[in-house]
């Protein structure tokens, strides 16, 4: 590993927890952030993630069935795992959270399958009995499948390696490990800043996954770049592959260039957020990890940004993990009469669009938060 290269003091240690007051949401513990990168395949690590923090319970949530655009997501990537089962097989899923990918992927067939997660909430089986679900962190007994998955799971553990044997051990000897992780590359490619925050203290590229593959003994079947190249979709089977080509990774350099741009994005998107910039004020819509580190790098205070928005029913009503912005339902916008929107995440762009114009709200410029070239103008629109 290299040497630290992109530091934060004083993070919020979860991003995907809501409060019911300021005071609470305030009062979250922080952390610091060392991110260092693996010279030889581009993997990244916190160095100062403390594992002895308890992140997830049953108040994390970072769920995103309320977007058209994510639900079609999980669909078309259960139907990626149901491919791989045949008509009667068992799937594993690691980090179910609440069971809504494992229950698509056994939707209308004769699979079976198991989910656990420490921070489920619900019954203990779905589909007529079909899934299993156990609200633990570690597998229930009798777990083992013909496809083990994780969706947004190694990302969050500080040893990905131990979780990756695990993924190995439950799936059967012919079976495939299915494994979707945000990929590293784009982020520090991009400088994507607001996607950098405590939780994801793991983070892979495809190299790294083909490194760690040859440790465990298996082989990386495919790898490809799913949801607008943003995500790693990796599926490995058993048998050792051959070492991979030893290149020096560029990964170190351009996340120390990103370090190196931090504090001019901070100040300019500081700037950007002025009042006398919006007469009628700013509202943030994404209200999950994105938004959370938005609003902690550039409005730590609350007193640029009136509110953020966001579909999860959950989280409206509640307030922003560190900062205490209150999180409102797209129907608020209706009251706020915000002058300027800024989208956390272009790939929602086009939904947020649609919603706001059948909200029929007009006069509103609507900016989506991109990579390092912050405000992306395709949406600098008057709706």
């Amino acid at each position: 590993m290299s040497a630290p290269l992109l530091t934060r003091s004083g993070v919020p240690v979860v991003v995907n927890k809501t409060f019911l007051t300021q005071a609470e949401a305030r009062a979250v513990p922080q952390g610091d952030i060392q991110f260092a990168a693996c010279t030889r395949c581009g993997f990244l690590s916190n160095l100062a993630f403390d594992s002895s923090i308890e992140l997830y319970d049953d108040s994390y949530d970072n769920g995103q069935a309320g977007s058209a655009r994510f639900r079609n997501h999980v669909t078309d990537m259960a139907h990626r795992v149901r491919s791989l089962l045949g008509d009667a097989g068992s799937v594993v899923e690691i980090g179910c959270g609440q069971a809504e990918f494992i229950t698509e992927i056994v939707r209308d067939t004769s699979c079976t399958g198991i989910g656990f997660d420490p921070a489920y909430v619900g019954p203990l089986s779905r589909a007529d009995g079909r899934v299993v679900l156990s609200p633990t962190i570690a597998p229930p007994s009798g777990a083992r499948g013909d496809v083990v998955v994780s969706s947004h799971v190694v990302e969050h553990v500080s040893d990905p390696f131990e979780l990756l044997v695990l993924h190995r051990d439950l799936a059967d000897a012919d079976g495939v490990v299915v494994i979707e992780t945000p990929d590293a590359l784009p982020i520090v490619n991009g400088q994507v800043f607001h996607d950098v925050f405590y939780e994801h203290c793991s983070l892979f590229t495809a190299q790294s996954f083909a490194w760690a593959a040859h440790r465990l003994g298996m082989t990386v079947r495919q790898a490809n770049r799913v949801f607008d190249d943003w995500f790693l979709w990796t599926e490995l089977v058993h048998g050792a592959a051959p070492a991979p080509q030893s290149t020096t990774s560029s990964v170190p350099a351009v996340l120390a260039a990103m370090a190196a741009a931090e504090a001019a994005w901070v100040s300019a998107a500081s700037e950007f957020l002025a009042p006398t910039e919006h007469p009628r004020g700013v509202v943030v819509w994404g209200a999950a990890a994105k938004g959370s580190t938005f609003l902690h790098r550039c409005d730590p205070t609350a007193s640029a940004v009136l509110a953020a928005v966001d579909l999860n029913l959950n989280k409206q009503g509640r307030f922003m993990v560190g900062t205490g912005h209150p999180i409102v339902p797209p129907e608020a916008l209706l009251d706020l009469k915000p002058s300027t929107i800024v989208v956390m995440n272009p790939s929602y762009g086009a939904e947020i669009l649609a919603t706001i114009r059948e909200l029929g709200l007009s006069d509103i410029r609507v900016f989506g938060l991109g990579d390092a070239s912050m405000f992306d103008e395709q949406y600098s629109v008057v709706v």
